[in-house]
């Protein structure tokens, strides 16, 4: 079994229904059967928040391997939903670790004060644009993405609709219920297009154009990259690696925008709580940000952006971030007012009613 599958059997902590479940454990075979032990401080695993898949596993296996230190896994449905699991916690949760999403959403963490301030030894080595630290140490730069816009070439052709150039062709009525997108309430992908074109427009005329694209959009909510991919949406705005692998055939295409893309930077913070070991979390900290653990996003396959410096100037993508025109994200800023966009998206872009 080769490494990446082996991490698939990764001991992870599942959230089986809703947020606030019972969580399960589903032990794999390659950790002593002691490892679980939650009580004996020597053996008592590092609880990850994570927001994603895969990457995470192949990263918490291997810094096992290396630490001895074990690591359990608790999926979380979104930036959103990790930022909402902390605020309910308050410090009495069990999360040591949380691993990848939103900055926005890390960075309105670390805030309110549900994070550690710790700067990795590894900060300065990597790409400055992306590895930070940033609010106050409590966040690093584990990941970069381009967001795009992603159409589906057959959809449209099939409709009569041009593929769109331009960030505002988007809120042209010929596309009406033709567009994908996720909402920022839960979704980081969604909330970075939210401040992308803050930094765009203004924070005035970029509700105004949400509220026009509003109008367009057919579907709010995950999947969007699949139904794109297969042709059941024609328009998704997303980043490019999650659809490099789709554009290949010819049906997809991914639309760079003259005007400027914006780009994603993905969280690791140390979560605040009560009678965590620090020690062991500022060592996965420093393993996850090592050219070791940032070399293991590749064997994850994942095609995020690494933020190591070495391995950032070596991105192997047909579109890389340094040669793309980007907007002037002010990520604390937008951590900050996050609440605060978020409940006017709420007020003036989803509570609308959509125009028949």
């Amino acid at each position: 079994m080769d490494f990446a599958n082996r991490c698939r059997h990764f001991r992870r902590l599942l959230s089986l229904t809703v947020l606030f479940a019972p969580l399960s454990f589903a032990q794999g075979a390659d950790l002593p059967a002691n490892a679980a032990s939650q009580t004996d401080p020597a053996t008592k695993p590092l609880i990850l928040y994570s927001v994603l898949s895969e990457y995470p596993n192949v990263v918490s296996y291997a810094f096992t391997r290396k630490t001895g230190i074990p690591v359990d896994i608790i999926e979380m449905r979104g930036s959103g939903a990790a930022m909402a699991r902390l605020q309910y916690e308050q410090h009495s949760g069990s999360g040591d670790i949380w691993f990848g999403g939103s900055l926005g959403s890390h960075i309105q963490a670390g805030a309110e004060g549900y994070l550690v301030p710790y700067v990795s030894p590894e900060t300065t080595k990597l790409e400055p644009l992306l590895g930070g630290p940033f609010m106050g140490g409590t966040v690093n730069g584990l990941y970069g993405g381009i967001l795009g816009i992603v159409v589906s070439k057959p959809f449209l052709q099939e409709r009569g609709a041009p593929i769109p150039k331009t960030w505002k062709d988007l809120a042209d009525p010929v596309y009406r219920d033709m567009i994908g997108i996720k909402s920022p309430l839960v979704s980081g992908t969604a909330f970075t297009t939210l401040i992308s074109m803050i930094a765009l427009m203004g924070e005035d005329a970029a509700f105004d154009y949400f509220k026009a694209l509003h109008q367009n959009v057919e579907y709010y909510g995950k999947g969007q990259t699949y139904r794109v991919s297969t042709g059941q949406i024609g328009i998704v705005i997303t980043f490019y690696h999650e659809v490099v692998n789709s554009i290949e055939g010819g049906d997809v295409a991914f639309i760079v925008p003259p005007e400027g893309v914006g780009y994603e930077i993905g969280g690791l913070s140390i979560i605040k709580h009560d009678g965590q070991d620090l020690q062991k979390a500022q060592a996965f900290i420093d393993f996850a940000l090592s050219w070791e653990g940032q070399s293991l996003i590749k064997s994850a396959g994942s095609d995020r952006i690494p933020t190591y410096g070495k391995l950032y100037s070596e991105q192997s993508q047909q579109i890389k971030l340094q040669d793309v025109k980007l907007l002037p994200l002010d990520f604390e800023w937008a951590g900050i007012n996050r609440q605060r966009l978020l409940d006017r998206w709420t007020q003036e872009v989803a509570s609308q009613e959509k125009k028949r």
